[in-house]
Order: C-alpha cells, then sequence, then structure tokens
C-alpha cells in the first residue's frame, strides 16, 4: 500500500472515530454508509414498472386512461416513511452524498427490466435559477450525473431549462399542478429521433414529469422515459 493512501486510510478512520456518519433517514450513527440497514428495510419496494397514468404498480392500477407524454415510468421505491426522510435530507439539508445512493437503487431498477432500459442520454427535471441559488445544487442533477457514469449513457445537462419560477407542486391540487407548470420548462437543443432518460427524484401525480416530456418530444425525442427514486404507490 502507497503511503499516501494508507495515511488517508487513517485519517478517515480518525474522522469516523470522533465524528461518525450519521444516518439520513434517522440521524443515528452509522457504518453502513449514508442510510442505516434498520431504515434501509423500511424502504418499500415497486414494481419494476408503474402504470405512467396513475403511477401505481400494474397490478394495482386503477386508471381509465389519460394522454402522456411519456411512455412509461419506474421507480424503485414507494415515496413515504424513511425514504421519504432521505429525500428531504439531501434536498433540503445538503446531504449530496446520498446522490451515488440513490442513483444506484434507480439504475439497478432499470438494469433489472432487461431490454427496455437502452437509452441514448439521460436529462434531468431542472431548478428555475432562484431556486437554484437558493439550495446551492440541484438533486436531480447530481443523480442524473451519477446514473451516467453507472450506466454509460452520456448526460445532457443543458437539455431542458426551467424559465420561469413555480409554486411548489404539493401546495396544489391535481388540476392547479398541470396550470401551474404549463410553459415553465423549455429544451436548449434537438433530440431528433433520440430515446430520453428523464430523472427526477419523487413523483406524485406525473405532472412535472409531463411537462418536461413534452418539451422534449417537440423538441424532437422519439420516446422520453422516467425514471424517479420514489413514486406515491
Amino acid at each position: 500500500m502507497k503511503p499516501q493512501k494508507r495515511v488517508n486510510e487513517m485519517l478517515e478512520k480518525l474522522i469516523n472515530l470522533f465524528f461518525p456518519e450519521r444516518c439520513a433517514c434517522c440521524g443515528q450513527p452509522t457504518d453502513a454508509g449514508q442510510v442505516c440497514a434498520a431504515c434501509r428495510r423500511e424502504w418499500l419496494h415497486l414494481d419494476r414498472w408503474l402504470c405512467k397514468i396513475c403511477e401505481r404498480e400494474m397490478m394495482s392500477c386503477r386508471c381509465r386512461g389519460r394522454q402522456l407524454f411519456f411512455d412509461g415510468i419506474t421507480a424503485p421505491f414507494c415515496y413515504g416513511g424513511a425514504v421519504r426522510k432521505a429525500i428531504h435530507t439531501c434536498k433540503f439539508h445538503g446531504r449530496r452524498r446520498l446522490a451515488p445512493l440513490f442513483a444506484a437503487d434507480m439504475a439497478g431498477q432499470l438494469k433489472a427490466t432487461g431490454p427496455d432500459w437502452r437509452f441514448d442520454v439521460i436529462c434531468c427535471v431542472p431548478l428555475h435559477k432562484s431556486r437554484l441559488r437558493e439550495r446551492g445544487f440541484n438533486q436531480c442533477e447530481l443523480i442524473a450525473r451519477e446514473m451516467s457514469a453507472q450506466l454509460d449513457i452520456p448526460f445532457e445537462a443543458a437539455g431542458l431549462a426551467k424559465i420561469r419560477p413555480t409554486p411548489s407542486q404539493h401546495t396544489l391540487r391535481a388540476k392547479e399542478r398541470l396550470q401551474n407548470l404549463s410553459g415553465a420548462f423549455v429544451c436548449r437543443k434537438r433530440f431528433d429521433g433520440q430515446t430520453v432518460l428523464l430523472i427526477d427524484d419523487v413523483s406524485t401525480t406525473g405532472a412535472t414529469l409531463d411537462e418536461c416530456a413534452k418539451m422534449l418530444k417537440q423538441a424532437g425525442a422519439a420516446r422520453v422515459w422516467a425514471c424517479v427514486l420514489a413514486a406515491v404507490g
């Protein structure tokens, strides 16, 4: 082992001894990474692919059909409990180191689906510049960049842009969410004939994903598939 590597490992052990890593969900010290084993067991798994209309697992889908612009959606986890806490810790408390864990779960979900997960390019749901200044980073972009590296698919950072601020979606009713996002996003490049993987952290009604997919298809994308860490099951 090289001397510098040995020194780095010793320093890391000392740091962990005096400042142990704390679980992003429960806040307790853990040596299991960003999330302790007990909290990870509480992350409820979903089916590989969800109904793209209601985003329920296929077996419990209760849709009667509504035209959407994205072609399918998948999520490894159901939104709530410990996974919700981890997402909020990343998004609102600056725990950027959670992004590789989220990306690994989402990439594994895509690989498990078989041949359907082949994509030409990855894009992510963008933040408006005012929200980006406030938060300091876009968690969706962090996840998308990690997934790009793990899946060996190029990430197009400038593919989508949010050109006007909007109220938080969770404060609005379903119909209001659609109106809230109308005209909020634009594409800054062409995606002619490409299959795009669109990344977000959470999906509830699918309104944000749908508006982004609409813009991607207007920019020439042949298909747009969505992958999120957690969806309301």
